[in-house]
């Protein structure tokens, strides 16, 4: 078995590699169509950690032991520690992306990986983040200098970001819902809270809807207003914050739109609800 060996692409593919990626820490970078059963890649352990997703397709992740099939929609995570190869059949085409960084994730948990290795499933919305990500990484390796080399880290950890979110969300759905209700919470001025949410849990609008109605019995709108209006009234039982303060500080530009939305909801004007309480 080979031991610490990257294998280059063929001759003709550029190698990207530049002073930005080497302050990095950028070894190694491809993207594309492949044909791993007419041309497997030899087991190997490799000087960095590869991130490596199926765009189409599937492989097949070889290693010392075992051999796994990777399907579309997947990221593989490998330590430096973890031997492997890629292979599959003849026939068999995939399009994959790949980065090998040589440090260790910079988000705690990524780097405990079961037996060197860890498979992780994507939505779409997530996998177009990737792609996007990928290209960014194209682009900076290519200016050079310092900015770039400081592009490449934060792209770094933004992947490490969305691979720990996709990792929270496999643990099921109820860890799904209970993680988008944690930020409406911590978000009450959020008044975009579909897109939002959409967002920060590369999920669809729809699939985060079916998500709300089935553990709420509510769309995503009508869960953001019920805990934005229980900060509110949560606020005016604060003498020292003005009715304005509250309503800038849940989002609205105008404490008349505010005050429409609370009395809406709770039957009384802040105002009057002030002096009840």
């Amino acid at each position: 078995m080979t031991i610490k060996a990257i294998y280059p692409p063929p001759a003709g593919r550029p190698r990207w590699s530049s002073e930005a990626t080497v302050a990095a820490g950028l070894d190694y970078l491809s993207w594309g169509w492949r044909e791993y059963g007419r041309h497997p890649i030899p087991l190997a352990r490799h000087d960095g950690w590869t991130y490596q997703a199926v765009l189409a397709g599937t492989v097949c992740l070889q290693l010392e032991n075992a051999k796994t099939t990777i399907g579309t929609g997947s990221v593989v995570l490998i330590s430096p520690e973890c031997a492997y190869g890629w292979s599959g059949r003849a026939s068999d085409r995939c399009k994959i992306l790949s980065w090998i960084w040589r440090d260790a994730p910079a988000i705690p948990g990524l780097e405990r990986t079961p037996q060197g290795w860890s498979a992780i499933s994507l939505p779409p919305v997530a996998l177009a983040t990737l792609r996007q990500l990928h290209r960014e990484t194209r682009s900076e390796a290519t200016l050079g200098g310092d900015l770039a080399a400081q592009a490449l880290g934060t792209i770094r950890t933004r992947m490490d970001i969305l691979l720990a979110r996709a990792l929270m969300l496999e643990t099921g759905e109820g860890s799904r819902f209970r993680l988008a209700w944690r930020w409406l919470t911590d978000h009450p001025g959020e008044l975009r809270p579909v897109r939002a949410l959409s967002d920060y849990l590369q999920m669809a609008p729809s699939s985060l809807q079916r998500l709300f109605e089935k553990h709420k019995g509510m769309s995503v709108r009508e869960a953001a207003l019920a805990i934005r209006m229980r900060a509110a009234r949560q606020g005016l039982r604060n003498p020292v914050l003005s009715v304005k303060e509250i309503a800038l500080h849940l989002g609205y530009a105008h404490s008349g739109d505010f005050t429409r939305a609370y009395k809406s909801f709770w039957g009384k004007a802040p105002s009057a609800d002030r002096k009840a309480g």
